[in-house]
């Protein structure tokens, strides 16, 4: 799932509903990729360049940068 903005050890409340709501009747989950894309190429490009930094994490990165809580 792309869009999910949190750190590793926070749960994405996106994926937590999906796992909740998925077997609902009457609920679906629509999972998107580049070839979904066709109103724009640079939107289409955007979505190829999250795809790829996805595929070429290494496994437990996180994709986010880390910050320290140090005093500045």
């Amino acid at each position: 799932m792309t869009q999910i903005a949190l750190p590793k050890i926070t749960e994405s409340g996106r994926k937590k509903c999906a796992a909740i709501l998925g077997s609902i009747d009457g609920i679906g989950l629509v999972r998107l990729n580049n070839r979904d894309v066709v109103r724009s190429r640079l939107v289409k490009d955007i979505v190829k360049a999250f795809e790829k930094a996805e595929a070429d994490k290494k496994p437990g990165q996180s994709g986010r940068p880390q910050h320290s809580r140090g005093n500045k």
